[in-house]
């Protein structure tokens, strides 16, 4: 199955609807964790159904990124990173999320590498 996030370049034959997963770029939990937990439970549900933060993954990907945050998962497909960055940068601005000092490291990282580091 061929996924933003992982970027599977093989020919396998067309994987079953059932293996595709809905996930979020910016982890539920991880965000409970980041300030999620003081917001009203429409907001919560904003975040969680926001097109912005939702993406289709397979189930390995989806399993390995489970609720970590940037300094911690990274898409497996480096060719993807920089859309996963800048999307979840994104979600935190539109949410007002703080992030931990790991986390802003690793997004200041990759956000780096994306612009050539200008």
């Amino acid at each position: 199955m061929r996924t933003p996030a992982r970027r599977s370049t093989s020919l396998e034959a067309r994987a079953p609807a059932s293996s595709c997963r809905s996930t979020t770029s910016c982890p539920l939990a991880w965000a409970w964790r980041q300030g999620a937990a003081d917001w009203t439970e429409e907001k919560r549900q904003q975040l969680a159904n926001d097109p912005l933060n939702l993406l289709a993954v397979d189930g390995p990907t989806n399993t390995s990124k489970s609720d970590q945050g940037p300094a911690l998962w990274m898409p497996p497909s480096e060719g993807y990173r920089c859309s996963y960055v800048e999307r979840f940068v994104q979600v935190l601005d539109a949410y007002d999320l703080t992030v931990t000092t790991e986390d802003h490291a690793a997004l200041q990282s990759e956000l780096s590498s994306c612009t050539g580091g200008e």
